[in-house]
């Protein structure tokens, strides 16, 4: 069940489409990270190549493929 104001799965992958993969240990320097207006209040996890990663997500592409070099990650598809 949801709580008022919380963002469901599928609310982020729909307005948040561009998302970075990247290494967990990276994940706590950047959460008070705002140089990025359209970033999404809240992150998810995923296993990509067998390896624990943290996605951040973007509402607009130009941000997403900024930080992706910025924090060396790389861009994952929603879903």
């Amino acid at each position: 069940m949801r709580r008022k104001g919380e963002f469901s799965r599928m609310q982020l992958e729909r307005d948040y489409p561009f998302q970075v993969a990247i290494h967990p240990d990276l994940a706590r320097d950047i959460s008070e990270l705002r140089f990025y207006p359209s970033i999404a209040p809240r992150r998810k996890t995923m296993v990509l190549r067998g390896e624990h990663r943290v996605v951040v997500c973007f509402g607009k592409e130009d941000e997403a493929r900024a930080f992706m070099r910025h924090s060396q990650g790389e861009l994952v598809r929603c879903g």
